[in-house]
């Protein structure tokens, strides 16, 4: 499991959605075309619908570098 948090205020992307696993920061949600793969949805597209500290389990990663997570 995977915690999503907010981050209206990041300078970089007002929709940013950081990702941390045991209270550390391990990435952040693709927010762009060129980080998107498939179907995923963007943090732009999620921003709204998630709750603050979302649960997000891990489905699987492709290509060791894109993983794939579940809202819960």
């Amino acid at each position: 499991m995977v915690d999503l948090i907010r981050e209206p205020d990041n300078v970089n992307d007002p929709d940013a959605i950081r990702v941390d696993i045991g209270g550390k920061t391990a990435g952040y949600v693709a927010n762009s075309a060129n980080t998107l793969t498939g179907k995923a949805k963007s943090a732009s597209e999620i921003k709204d619908i998630i709750k603050d500290n979302q649960k997000a389990r891990i489905m699987f990663t492709y290509i060791d570098k894109y993983v794939i997570a579940k809202l819960m």
